[in-house]
Order: structure tokens, then C-alpha cells, then sequence
């Protein structure tokens, strides 16, 4: 009978716990389409107290046992992001459980990424997430077909809403198991970079090319323009070098091919597009949200309007002053009665500048850069599967960085919590590499050489 060595057994326990994280994430994304067919408030719950057991158990395990806790990429830049929100809500009177309940819900995911960093992720749990990616693709195109083949039907149990059903270009805008298209279109993007990642750096991994394919079709049949642009732009950034000319020699050719199918669908959204944000930019609510934030942090500048004041959720929730000021509820898709705020939480970054202003939203964006700069040292390093992680990183930020001017990606489930595990991996990999670099200091006595006497050619004998 053989015994396991300590070293051993803690490299089992370790792969133990990563697992059990890995699948606390992903039940923290599909919590929200289990919550509008199951109904009930407290599912809508799930995703939090997931979020807060890591990002708080997790570091608390580590202290307690001795180990030193591990920062997440720019973790230093979100918490002045975090503060000069907090400050903005203090000087404009904001309620305090409206502020602290949005503070709760802006740190959740980024301590989560915390949670994860202090975990040790190895080489060969590198290679667990990316077949999880490869699996979720499966997972994603077999709901995608299933939509398809049901059609109105699945539209309507998946969106918690009757008779919900969404046509583009005479098509139906597939969902998946997500409750929105734009919801499948953003998460099949990450989970196209991923899947093209392990395709071109993990080949030994099966199944990546129906996976590929599966996801491709998920993102191409939501019809969302900044879910397929973020793919395209993310995949492309993730690739390495030598793959990056036959991805542009593959666009340049499928291009003309895809003008001359759909050239009537192209230019009737090029002028919806034009419309949307530049002739009609007064009444289109995501222009006005992004117009009103930059006015809104210039008249409180240098702070911002407060948590729950703008662009949030918890604006929206709590129909913020800050609309009615501004007259929302005249606008379409702005207002306050039910059904009529359904655009008033349409994108990311009027909420970051409007409610922490210029020097908190500059920070938020110092945060991002800061992740995409470790990814890209982490990219060139010697482990392929670490390579790998540094660059699926830089491509899912790419593409949420696109993705963020239509949906809050930062904050939302379930793109959020894929995001912020992968940050996570990135933090706890770089720190382990570095520590592994970082020369150790001997405790073993240094050794004294002496002075050996030899004779020299002529018989006297002296020291060297």
C-alpha cells in the first residue's frame, strides 16, 4: 500500500476546492434564466451570496492560514473608482441603504475575481476551465437549436414574459438559455474567444470544433451588431501573431460574400444605427443617458451624482432625481410607470461616469487597462496553458469594452461572473510566477572554502 506524499494530498485538496469554485460560477450565470422559469425572489439571490462566499471565505481561509492574500489586475484603481462613489453619494444626500446596497452590488464581482486570486490555479486546471469553455459551448448550441426548432414558445418561458418574441431581419432572435438575445450573444462571444483559444494553443482538447461552430451560430443568430463586432474583434485579438493574417485573409474574403446575401438588412441597420445615435441622439434613450452622464459629471464635478443616482440599476429601481430633472419620463423607453424604463439600464458607462464623475470613471477605465496589461505580460509566458489564459483575457475584455456601449457586461449575469473568474485565474497565475522567479533566501549555513596546500613545479609546497 502506497502512501500519498503532503504534497500530494494538498495539490488533490486544492484541485478539490478550484473545482467546487468553478462550479459555484457557473450556477451564479445561468441563476437568472432558472429564476424566470421557476419564479421565486430568493433565486435572484443566488448569484450575490456565490459571489460574497468566495470573495470573502476564501481570503478569510487564507489569513487563517497564514498565507498572504493576493491582489486582483488594478484591484488598487477600482477601489479609488469605489470611493470616489461612495463620496459622490454622501455630497448629494443619496439614501443610505440606496448606497450601500449599489456599492454591494458594483464590488460583487470584482471580489469575487479577489476570491478566486487566492486559490493556487494550476497548469492543469488551466486546462479543466478551457474544456469547461468547450463544454458551455455545447451546452449554449444545444438550447440555441432547441430556441429555434420551438421558436415563440421558448421565447416566452425564457424571458418571464408573455408573448415575448423579438424579429430581426424577418428572422426570430434566438436566446438560448439566457433570457435575452443580446444575454446569449455577449456570453457566446466569450465563450467563442475561449473555445478559438483552446482550438489554436490546446489542440489535445476535444470537440473545440463543434464547440466552435455552436457558439459561432449562437452569437451570428441573437442579430445583436455589438455581441457579433465583440466576437470578431475579440477573437482576433486572442489569437496569436502568426493565425491573426489567415483571420483577416478568412474576413476580407467572407466580407463580399455576406454584402451581396444581405446588402438590403446591412444598410437598413447602417441607417437605424445613424439614426439612432446621430440624428435622432436627442430622443434615443442610450445617446441621452450617455449625453446626460457627461453633463451630470460635469456639474458635480469632481465628484459624480452618487450610486443609484445614474445609468445603475438602482437608478432605474428607485427612479433616480436625476431623471426627473432631466424629464425621463417623457422620453420613450426612460420612464418610470411598468414598461416603460425598459432602456433606462441600456449600457455601462453613463452609470460609472454619472455616478462617481470624470475621476472616478477614469479610474474604472485605469482598472480595465491594468487587467489588459497583465494578460498581455501573462501572454508570453512559457506555459502554453498559460498563454492561453493571458490571452482568452485580453480577448473577452475587447470584447466586453464593445459590448459595454449596449448592456452594463461589468456588473450583469451571466458575462460578469465568466469575466471576473478568468481575472481572477490571472491575478492568483501571475503571483505564482512571480513568487516561483522572486530568489529565495538559504537558511542552510553558508559553507567556508579554505585554502588547499600543492606543490610546485620545484617541490615547495604554498597555498593557492
Amino acid at each position: 500500500m502506497t502512501r500519498r506524499s503532503p504534497t500530494h494530498a494538498r495539490g488533490a485538496s486544492s484541485s478539490r476546492i478550484n473545482t467546487f469554485a468553478v462550479a459555484l460560477v457557473v450556477i451564479s450565470i445561468f441563476t437568472p434564466s432558472i429564476e424566470s422559469v421557476v419564479g421565486g425572489t430568493f433565486i435572484g439571490f443566488v448569484d450575490d451570496a456565490i459571489a460574497l462566499s468566495l470573495g470573502v471565505g476564501v481570503p478569510l481561509g487564507a489569513v487563517l492560514q497564514g498565507r498572504g492574500l493576493r491582489a486582483i489586475p488594478g484591484g488598487w484603481a477600482f477601489a479609488v473608482f469605489i470611493i470616489m462613489g461612495i463620496f459622490s453619494s454622501v455630497a448629494n444626500g443619496v439614501p443610505t441603504e440606496h448606497a450601500l446596497e449599489a456599492v454591494l452590488l458594483a464590488v460583487k464581482m470584482p471580489l469575487l475575481a479577489f476570491g478566486i486570486a487566492q486559490l493556487d490555479w494550476s497548469e492543469t486546471d488551466m486546462r479543466k476551465i478551457a474544456r469547461l469553455g468547450v463544454f458551455l459551448g455545447l451546452f449554449v448550441g444545444l438550447f440555441v437549436l432547441v430556441n429555434g426548432l420551438v421558436g415563440r414558445i421558448w421565447a416566452t418561458v425564457l424571458s418571464g414574459q408573455l408573448n415575448y418574441v423579438d424579429y430581426r431581419y424577418g428572422l426570430l432572435s434566438l436566446q438560448g438559455p439566457f433570457s435575452h438575445p443580446l444575454v446569449l450573444g455577449n456570453f457566446a462571444a466569450i465563450l467563442v474567444v475561449m473555445i478559438l483559444s483552446t482550438r489554436v494553443l490546446l489542440p489535445q482538447i476535444r470537440w473545440t470544433r463543434v464547440a466552435l461552430v455552436a457558439v459561432c451560430a449562437s452569437v451570428l443568430f441573437s442579430f445583436r451588431r455589438t455581441a457579433i463586432a465583440g466576437a470578431i474583434a475579440g477573437a482576433t485579438a486572442a489569437l496569436p501573431t502568426k493565425y491573426r493574417g489567415r483571420a483577416v485573409l478568412t474576413f476580407v474574403i467572407l466580407v463580399p460574400v455576406v454584402l451581396l446575401l444581405l446588402l438590403d438588412e446591412i444598410i437598413a441597420t447602417i441607417q437605424t444605427t445613424v439614426f439612432a445615435y446621430v440624428e435622432g441622439a436627442a430622443s434615443a434613450a442610450r445617446s441621452v443617458l450617455t449625453i446626460d452622464s457627461m453633463h451630470v459629471a460635469n456639474e458635480h464635478f469632481p465628484l459624480g451624482a452618487g450610486f443609484a443616482r445614474f445609468g445603475s440599476y438602482l437608478a432605474s429601481v428607485h427612479y433616480s432625481p436625476e431623471y426627473v430633472e432631466r424629464g425621463y419620463p417623457a422620453i420613450w423607453g426612460l420612464g418610470y410607470e411598468p414598461g416603460t424604463g425598459m432602456f433606462l439600464t441600456d449600457t455601462q458607462w453613463p452609470a460609472i461616469i454619472g455616478e462617481s464623475g470624470w475621476i472616478g470613471g477614469a479610474f474604472f477605465a485605469i482598472f480595465l487597462i491594468c487587467i489588459l496589461l497583465q494578460a498581455r505580460r501573462l501572454a508570453s509566458a512559457q506555459a502554453v496553458e498559460d498563454v492561453w489564459l493571458g490571452r482568452v483575457v485580453i480577448g473577452v475584455l475587447i470584447h466586453l469594452a464593445i459590448a459595454s456601449l449596449a448592456v452594463p457586461v461589468f456588473t450583469s449575469t451571466p458575462v460578469a461572473p465568466m469575466f471576473y473568474m478568468l481575472v481572477g485565474c490571472l491575478g492568483s497565475r501571475t503571483a505564482s510566477l512571480a513568487a516561483l522567479k522572486r530568489p529565495r533566501l538559504s537558511t542552510r549555513p553558508e559553507r567556508v572554502r579554505t585554502s588547499v596546500p600543492y606543490k610546485s613545479r620545484n617541490g615547495l609546497a604554498r597555498e593557492d
